[in-house]
């Protein structure tokens, strides 16, 4: 008759079996972040496409606008203080593209990318830091 093996000295329970099993669900809960990540981006590319489609079509328009009213404001203010307007209007633009440039990277600077993610990562270091 065979004797029962007393719990834990199976051949199945030793470290390099627990090293395993660890691994395992380590590689399990990467995947799991991995996915979850790539979701978060799916849904964030599909909302940039969008925004993206929109501003360009709206800078399109802005950029019409701004030239015809460039073209009546320098036919207008020609007769009276001549080429002085070209160089108004360059130096109003050219101030007006940096503080959109800077407005445009403060708002960047400011995005936090991938908090659901990010929240469950923080979350697994904890845990594992335990």
């Amino acid at each position: 008759m065979n004797k029962p093996e007393a719990v834990g000295t199976s051949p199945g329970a030793g470290p390099l079996s627990r090293l395993m099993a660890l691994l395992r669900d380590m590689s399990a809960l990467f995947q799991n972040r991995i996915e979850l990540a790539s979701l978060e981006l799916a849904e964030t590319r599909s909302v940039l496409l969008k925004a993206m489609l929109i501003a360009a079509l709206g800078l399109l328009t802005a950029w019409f606008a701004l030239a015809f009213w460039s073209g009546l404001l320098v036919y207008f203010a020609w007769p009276v203080i001549g080429w002085k307007i070209l160089l108004i209007l360059a130096a109003v633009f050219t101030v007006a593209c940096f503080m959109a440039l800077r407005w445009a990277l403060a708002m960047l600077q400011r995005l936090e990318w991938l908090p659901v993610t990010r929240a469950e990562l923080r979350k697994d270091m904890d845990v594992l830091v335990k």
